[in-house]
């Protein structure tokens, strides 16, 4: 069936530029070549040898008023059925971040890191500042990787006591 189509369009092709170059009582000879895999060319110049040739001898002239009337009609586009209420949602991995610390401490949270961290005091008594930089990580890592917990930083990380794993509100239950 392809074949078909293919050899139909090229028959249209070859007929069509051929008919833009002749006028009404002008004729000529186009050259059906086909090759030894089946390949079917038209062209205005003989065939190569190893392949079939036959002529086929063109007479342009303005097609029938039937013809120009189909041709000039505008087909009818079937109504297109719209179903309502369906939606393509793009599915987004949740995104959990990387915070590390300028002291080295790395801990994982799954909403945004804070920009400093209390942590200990000087020998002043003051409060121990340290700030933090965030990195976006896919869930799955970020979960992966607070299971470990054998890293500095790892008492930061977001932790779910155990009512809220019962309860079913673990953001690391499916991964």
């Amino acid at each position: 069936m392809r074949i078909a189509i293919r050899v139909f369009s090229a028959l249209v092709l070859a007929f069509s530029c051929l008919a833009t170059h002749l006028t009404a009582a002008e004729a000529a000879t186009v050259y059906r070549c086909a090759g030894g895999d089946g390949a079917v060319a038209f062209q205005d110049q003989p065939c190569r040898e190893g392949g079939t040739q036959r002529v086929l001898a063109i007479v342009s002239h303005d097609p029938p008023a039937s013809v120009a009337s189909i041709a000039a009609e505008k087909p009818e586009r079937p109504e297109r059925s719209w179903v309502v209420g369906v939606s393509r949602k793009r599915v987004v991995e949740p995104t959990s971040f990387a915070c590390r610390t300028n002291t080295g401490m790395l801990f994982y949270r799954h909403s945004r890191c804070p920009t400093s961290l209390v942590n200990g005091t000087d020998v002043n008594g003051r409060s121990r500042r340290v700030m933090v930089a965030s990195q976006a990580v896919e869930r799955r890592e970020a979960c992966r990787r607070m299971r470990n917990g054998a890293r500095d930083g790892n008492e930061f990380d977001d932790k779910v006591s155990t009512y809220e794993r019962n309860l079913g509100r673990d953001t690391c239950r499916n991964y």
